[in-house]
């Protein structure tokens, strides 16, 4: 607000033809200033006006990026570059979440169209419910607009992070079928298949009405860390050194006399062999009774695991809307999406800390009876031991790791 003094009136006197000329300008600077309304705001502004920062990337862009789901455009949005992603090992239930500033998947508001979407029932592991990305129809965006800061006074604490808003087309009349393909240089895995479409019909302008319909499949393959091999960097990093390993290896080590009797030849006792491909055989210091090498078998648990996982994706989306009067509209929406991943990672190690601490505070024993048809009894002989050394009923086998296994989520 501005208020007229005698100071005032005394400066315009004397530059009247400047201020004229200022105020004729700056009328027509007003004059050209068009109202801009962010979808799903509770404020008009002008642009110019705008008090938070806001990031609008359109369906141009989205296509010039090479992106093949709303995951991949997020992404390129450094305000999202904390998100948890469906396409590496560790978020879990195949979900891939939004994430703004680092503040956790349930601080970031996702909406489509101005509107709150339901979160997955699952959330994230460790974390909380959130709306899974996979959810929202890839093919029929029209724009995403993002506020790249809090706006919890608007929406409540889900928008302590940022607000996410996707806005799908709402007169397209046009076809269009996409097919993608892609594949890994090394041939190691990655490679992924996909198609979209989408089609709409009406013009509101015209017809009063508009259909659109869109669809979208995804699949990939996965890409298993023993065929990339990045945990072997340490061969070039640092000469002479080992892989990442664990001393709870597949088929297990008996912990009373520190030896593997799978790194043995013959270890007979239907007791299998050290995995030749996710294990390394150490040599330990000293020797047995019989004058052998002290022989273990250590996992390499990094290359249990999936770099990038089996996966396939696909949604359904489709819209009606029919125009009742110049300012009003009706419409009905109906979405579908489905997400299927499978995920491998290292067996869980089975040791006394997984037992029940008791009331001394230590662990107890996991023991393997002497009477099972899996102790080595012949091996534990042929290598000098008697029953002293490895106890008249059972011996302590509390270090091991299950064969590697998988899980599946849908």
């Amino acid at each position: 607000m501005f208020q007229r003094t005698r100071l005032c009136a005394s400066l315009m006197l004397a530059f009247s033809g400047s201020l004229a000329f200022s105020s004729s300008a700056q009328a027509q600077a007003t004059a050209e200033t068009q109202r801009v309304e962010v979808t799903g705001s509770s404020i008009k502004r002008l642009a110019s006006e705008t008090a938070l920062p806001v990031t609008v990337i359109n369906r141009e862009q989205i296509e010039k990026s090479g992106a093949t789901n709303v995951e991949d455009v997020l992404r390129r949005v450094s305000a999202s570059s904390g998100m948890l992603s469906d396409s590496t090992q560790g978020v879990g239930y195949a979900t891939s979440n939004a994430n703004m500033r680092g503040l956790g998947p349930n601080s970031t508001l996702v909406l489509l169209n101005g509107r709150r979407l339901a979160g997955h029932p699952f959330g994230s592991i460790g974390g909380s419910v959130a709306v899974d990305l996979n959810s929202i129809p890839f093919a029929a965006i029209d724009r995403i607009e993002v506020l790249r800061d809090g706006a919890s006074a608007i929406y409540g604490t889900d928008a302590v992070g940022g607000v996410i808003n996707f806005i799908t087309r709402k007169d397209y009349t046009n076809g269009e079928i996409k097919l993608r393909y892609g594949d890994t240089e090394a041939g190691v895995g990655g490679k992924e298949t996909g198609a979209s479409l989408a089609f709409g019909t009406g013009d509101l302008s015209k017809d009063g009405y508009n259909f659109l319909v869109t669809g979208n499949v995804k699949k990939q393959t996965r890409i298993q860390a023993v065929d990339q091999g990045l945990y072997l960097r340490h061969a070039s990093e640092v000469p002479g050194s080992l892989p990442p390993t664990s001393f709870r290896a597949f088929p297990g080590r008996l912990m009373d006399l520190g030896i593997t009797p799978g790194a043995y030849t013959n270890p007979g006792a239907n007791m299998a062999a050290c995995d030749p491909v996710n294990s390394v055989v150490q040599t330990g210091a000293g020797t047995t009774p019989s004058g052998d090498p002290v022989l273990r078998c250590r996992a390499i648990y990094a290359a249990l695991l999936d770099n990038l996982p089996d996966s396939t994706k696909s949604d359904l989306f489709g819209r009606a809307t029919f125009n009742l009067s110049a300012d009003h509209q009706v419409f009905v929406e109906a979405s579908m999406a489905r997400n299927a991943t499978i995920g491998r990672v290292a067996p869980t190690p089975i040791d006394g800390s997984a037992m029940k601490v008791r009331a001394d505070g230590n662990y107890p024993n996991v023991v393997m009876p002497t009477t099972s048809q899996y102790f080595p009894i012949a091996l534990l002989t042929r290598l000098g031991y008697t029953a002293a050394d490895w106890g008249r009923t059972a011996t302590a086998l509390p270090r091991s790791r299950p064969a590697p296994w998988t899980w599946a989520t849908a």
